[in-house]
């Protein structure tokens, strides 16, 4: 990611695997950035790893960096909210507006706007 954003890192992460994958986004974060800790793929750390937190602690400090946990809740929990969100049809979200792919900086100068009433939406491709 360094080498992809010519050594500044990434503004934000989404970080999936958790302890096994940890260090490559604190590696890869800018300064002033934020990873958003979604799953616990690679396994959770033992609980003699107090030293690999205090680790990551000065790491996130050093670059003035947030590490924020996302927790979705249990698996039945999230089936039954995409059965209710797909299978039943009962929720519609508000789209203020859909831009391609190619129009991404339209799309940010709209929301920049404060203008819209909804969602705006970003097609990344045409699944």
């Amino acid at each position: 990611m360094l080498r992809v954003t010519n050594g500044r890192g990434a503004d934000v992460i989404v970080e999936t695997g958790g302890p096994g994958t940890m260090d490559k986004s604190l590696s890869c974060i800018a300064h002033g950035g934020t990873i958003s800790a979604v799953g616990i793929l690679t396994g959770l750390m033992d609980r003699g790893a107090g030293k690999a937190q205090v680790a990551v602690g000065m790491r996130l400090i050093q670059r003035n960096a947030s590490l924020k946990g996302v927790n979705i809740g249990p698996r039945d929990r999230v089936e039954e909210m995409i059965r209710m969100v797909y299978e039943e049809d009962s929720v519609r979200p508000v789209i203020d507006h859909v831009f391609g792919f190619a129009d991404v900086k339209a799309a940010l100068e709209h929301l920049q706007k404060g203008s819209h009433f909804g969602k705006v939406v970003i097609i990344l491709s045409s699944v």
